[in-house]
């Protein structure tokens, strides 16, 4: 696993007392096993509505080409739109049904 801030490789620990997983990296960041679970829950949802924006982003992009690009294939420019809206409604889809997983509180 990568760390959640900088990408840099984690090493794993289990920490005593406690039998706690503790994660860090070469630059310094820490987590604990439940802190760690929350970030890349985050990172996943970040990451798929980038996808989203991006296919969405470029959609538009290609619409506003329509006469502008002569070199552009209007058939081939239309049939990537269709698909990178499809996509994008696909993605809202997943991220729609996607559940992160519930840590239960802790024992008092």
């Amino acid at each position: 696993m990568v760390c959640p801030e900088c990408g840099g490789a984690l090493v794993v620990w289990v920490e005593q007392p406690g039998n706690r997983l503790i994660f860090r990296c070469r630059v310094g960041h820490v987590y604990a096993a439940e802190d760690m679970l929350i970030v890349k829950e985050q990172r996943l949802e970040e990451a798929l509505w980038a996808a989203v924006y991006a296919a969405e982003e470029l959609a538009a992009f290609l619409d506003d080409l329509d006469t502008r690009l002569p070199a552009l294939d209007d058939d081939d420019r239309r049939a990537r739109m269709t698909r990178l809206l499809a996509n994008a409604r696909s993605l809202r889809s997943v991220i729609s049904n996607d559940r992160s997983v519930k840590l239960n509180s802790p024992a008092e």
